[in-house]
């Protein structure tokens, strides 16, 4: 429950007029919405609270399960419509969402085989990783675009050049794993 807590106060908060997120209006609605108003204004403590409300019965009933399922599948595909562009975010807080939306946005074409829509975000990707210094999304972005030279373009400068990005980002990835391991063993 209290996943799906975090999850509505995020949606809340942030979002954009999203295709079918776009009316949460608090008054009697689908299931989806009273669902979303009830636990974001915190009606229900726990699920068998929730499932009772709902369908007068305990937790584990199956239609109460499809429904808590169906809501958070809804809710985690809604963060990508999220207008993290407000005045309320820091400049790094808002390179880092757009970073991290277009690197699952780049995950995905590549999954697709569309390596050129790829590598162009792979491109805005990395200038933000350098300014922000986001390494560890460096590393990655670097290792696509080496891969990519090397296997499908087949131009050596540049591969030499991501290959050296990659083992200048990686090694200082893994001074700030060692150093994050000195704090968290203090």
């Amino acid at each position: 429950m209290l996943a799906l807590r975090e999850l509505t106060l995020i949606i809340k908060n942030n979002r954009l007029l999203a295709p079918d997120l776009s009316d949460l209006s608090e008054s009697e609605g689908n299931r989806f919405n009273r669902f979303f108003w009830s636990i974001l204004e915190g009606n229900y403590k726990t699920d068998d609270e929730a499932s009772q409300a709902f369908y007068s019965k305990d937790k584990n009933n199956p239609a109460y399960q499809k429904l808590k399922k169906e809501f958070k599948k809804k809710l985690l595909n809604h963060l990508f419509f999220l207008n993290f562009e407000t005045n309320k975010y820091s400049d790094r807080q808002k390179a880092y969402f757009s970073c991290h939306k277009d690197w699952g946005a780049t995950k995905i074409l590549l999954g697709k085989n569309a390596w050129k829509a790829a590598i162009d975000l792979c491109f805005k990707i990395l200038k933000k990783a350098r300014k922000f210094e986001f390494t560890d999304l460096a590393v990655e972005v670097s290792k696509t675009l080496r891969l990519y030279y090397s296997t499908r373009e087949g131009n050596l400068k540049k591969y030499e050049y991501y290959h050296s990005e990659y083992q200048k980002f990686k090694k200082i990835q893994e001074l700030e794993e060692f150093a994050e391991f000195l704090y968290t063993d203090l």
